[in-house]
């Protein structure tokens, strides 16, 4: 087993065994990523590292955010969660 930043370990203790699991295949290299992967920096603070936060990312019938906005607000749900309500890396929300 790979391992992991999260502390609550529900979701990955309870995984059917590997025997059970099926195969994952990541053989396209837009699909490798390291070992240990942080999805919020990969999949949007990157952008907005990169100068690219102007862009719009979500799109719904009322608005659309930009890399940026989201990030704001991906960050400001974070520290809520962690410094407000003493979460977890690995923790699991609903």
């Amino acid at each position: 087993m790979h391992r992991s930043a999260h502390v609550d370990t529900f979701a990955r203790d309870n995984l059917p065994p590997p025997d059970q699991q099926p195969p994952f295949l990541f053989t396209r290299p837009e699909l490798w990523y390291s070992e240990r992967l942080n999805c919020a920096v990969a999949f949007v603070e990157r952008h907005v590292r990169a100068g690219d936060g102007d862009r719009i990312c979500l799109v719904s019938p009322s608005e659309s955010w930009t890399y940026a906005d989201l990030d704001a607000c991906v960050n400001r749900i974070a520290n809520v969660l962690t410094r407000d309500l003493g979460m977890v890396a690995g923790a699991r929300v609903l």
